[in-house]
């Protein structure tokens, strides 16, 4: 995943948070606020986010340019 926020699709859906938190048992542990954000998901009250099929995403081109590997190595070459 990139964390190039608005510019990349995102395949996650809410019935992937609600998954995550009942395997590890953290749906009470989460603030009430958030529940209710993931049970509004669910039930189609939210939307979720665009997918890659979304047309917001037409124009869209992402390159890497750099790795965390070369960032490591340019912080090894410059040390």
């Amino acid at each position: 995943m990139i964390a190039s926020g608005p510019c990349v699709t995102d395949p996650s859906t809410y019935q992937d948070a609600l998954a995550i938190l009942d395997g590890y048992a953290l749906m009470d542990a989460i603030p009430p606020v958030i529940r209710e954000r993931i049970k509004a998901g669910l039930l189609g009250q939210v939307p979720e986010t665009p997918k890659k099929d979304d047309p917001i995403f037409a124009s869209i081109k992402n390159v890497i340019i750099a790795s965390n590997y070369q960032a490591a190595q340019a912080a090894i070459d410059q040390a």
